[in-house]
Parts: C-alpha cells; structure tokens; sequence
C-alpha cells in the first residue's frame, strides 16, 4: 500500500496577527439605515423679569430737594469764598510791587545822588588847589581846606544814606498797611458773608422741615433721638434764655463744631423756626 505523505499549507506555520482585519469584511459589512435627525426644539428666549414700579415717597423727595438746595448754598459759598481769597491775594501782590519798584527807585536815586556828591567834591578840590596857587598859598593851610572838603563830603554821604533809610522805612510801612487793609477788608466781607450763609440755612430748614415733616407722617420725631438730653441743647438754651437771638445761637453752636441740621433741630426745638 502506498504511503502518502499529508500536504500542509506552509503559511499555516506563519503565526496570525490579532489585529488583522480581513478587507472583504468590510466590503461586506451589513447594511444599517442612517438614522433620521431628529426635530431640535426651538430655545425659548430669555424673559426679563418684570420690574415693579417704585411707589412715591413724598417724604424722600422733599429730602433729595432740600439736599439740593442745601448743596447749591455750600457751592455758593465756596465761590465766593474763593473770590474774596482771590481779590485779598491780588492786593497782595500789588503792594509787593510797588514796595519792590519803590525800593528800585530808591537804590537808583541814592546811587545818582552819591555820584553827584562825588563829582562835587573832585570839582571843589580842583577849585581849591587852582585857588590855592594862583594865591600862592601851600602847606597847612591848603591841607586844613582838602579836609574841610573832605569832611563835607563825608556828611553829604551821611545824609543820603540817612534819607534812604527814612524813605525805606516809609515803603515797608506802606506796604505792611496795605497787606493789612486787604486782609481786614476780607475778613469783614467774610464775616459778612458766613452770617447771610447763617441765615440762608436758618431760613431753608424753616422752609422745609414742616413739608417733610407732614411728609413723613411724623415718624421722624418719633424715631429722632433726644436733642434735649445732649450738651449742645443746653448750651442753646443758655443762650436762648440769655436773650440770644436765632442768628446768635446758630453761628455760636456753628463755631462749636456742630452740624447744621442739628443747629436747626435745635433752633426748632427752643421755636425759633
């Protein structure tokens, strides 16, 4: 019997890759449909949230006007504190240009007369000796009358620096009094103005502190804390009691470092708003 040997494929021996894939698998992959799309629904659009009208508060209003007015005198006042620095400052200044063109007048009108004094003195000496020899005079006597020049001109030199002193001083006084002038004039215009600034206040919060009063429906004096417990009262109410006008008592309490709206809580205490 013939002994046949059994045939095996030689690229069985060639191991297999675990990753390989067959291309005709994919050539023959099943058949799946693409699914649809599906409807996208709309985005709502944002919604804003509804906003309650504010309801009117008479009395803030009457606050936010009277805070107003109050505003308006202090930009008031500061302008014309400003102006009335400004006008001070400019006197100032004057005064220490005419004392500076002064004294420059003064060095120059000193100066000429020295040179003048000089000029007469070589003038006299020259004088002297051609005197002196065409008398035929020498010796002591021409040296007592060089001295005699000499001691002239020396007092001459003396009283032109002694006038300068005396019209320096003059300057330096009148510059000093007119520094003085504007800084008295100011101060009184400044006084002047801070009392009329006084009764300007005095006369707002007697405006518009019934009006926010009713306003308010009283609850302010209800929650307000008590004025006659505090040592500014009580200094009011001596002044009051003393005869001290509103005015008075406003502009004392005001230097005191106290507030206007508790000056006119106060004045409205003791009645006088």
């Amino acid at each position: 019997m013939a002994n046949y040997a059994v045939y095996k494929n030689p690229l069985e021996a060639i191991p297999k890759n675990p990753n390989f894939k067959n291309p005709m698998d994919l050539l023959y992959k099943p058949w799946r449909p693409t699914p649809a799309p599906q409807p996208q629904k709309p985005t709502p659009a944002p919604t804003r949230p509804q906003q309650q009208s504010p309801s009117y508060d008479p009395f803030s209003a009457q606050q936010a006007y009277f805070n107003q007015i109050l505003a308006l005198q202090e930009e008031q006042r500061a302008r014309e504190r400003a102006e009335r620095e400004r006008i001070k400052q400019g006197r100032i200044d004057a005064a220490n240009r005419a004392y500076d063109s002064g004294v420059n007048k003064l060095n120059d009108a000193t100066l000429d007369a020295q040179r003048q004094a000089y000029i007469r003195r070589m003038q006299d000496e020259n004088a002297l000796g051609q005197q002196m020899q065409a008398m035929g005079v020498s010796g002591g006597a021409t040296e007592s009358s060089l001295a005699g020049l000499k001691s002239a001109y020396g007092n001459n030199r003396t009283d032109i620096e002694k006038a300068k002193l005396n019209q320096l001083g003059a300057l330096e006084q009148d510059k000093l009094n007119a520094i003085a002038a504007a800084e008295a004039d100011e101060a009184a215009a400044s006084m002047a103005a801070e009392r009329d600034y006084t009764n300007g206040l005095i006369q707002t919060y007697a405006s518009f502190l019934p009006k926010m009063t009713r306003s308010s429906g009283g609850s302010s004096k209800s929650t307000a804390p008590d004025i006659t417990k505090t040592a500014a009262y009580k200094r009011a109410t001596t002044l009051f009691n003393q005869g001290g006008t509103a005015q008075e008592i406003a502009n004392d309490l005001s230097r005191q470092g106290i507030q206007d709206q508790a000056i006119a809580d106060l004045l409205d205490k003791l009645g006088l708003l």
